[in-house]
């Protein structure tokens, strides 16, 4: 039997989270992997939970996926289905709090 340890619980937990997010913004494995500078190996490696996945993977895959590395490993979901921002979708200007 495997025993878990802290960082596995801390890191082999958002594979399942990192696929949803690719698919919703359309990627493919492999082109995802290319796209983040990584092999389709080591990407199905995290999001199957067999690796964790480090700061530098993790900047990377949420600078690509538009969404803050805290969203991303923190189980919050972008709920969109295109590459760009959700701000560039935005009717209306921000309005800032006097």
């Amino acid at each position: 039997m495997h025993s878990v340890t802290g960082m596995e619980q801390a890191g082999y937990q958002d594979g399942a989270r990192i696929r949803k997010l690719r698919k919703r913004q359309l990627y493919g494995l492999e082109e995802f992997a290319d796209v983040i500078g990584i092999t389709r190996q080591h990407l199905s490696n995290i999001e199957n939970n067999r690796r964790p996945i480090s700061m530098t993977i993790a900047v990377q895959i949420a600078a690509e996926l538009h969404v803050s590395v805290s969203d991303l490993l923190n189980k919050r979901l972008m709920p969109t289905a295109s590459r760009a921002p959700v701000s560039d979708f935005d009717d209306e200007p921000e309005q800032v709090a006097a």
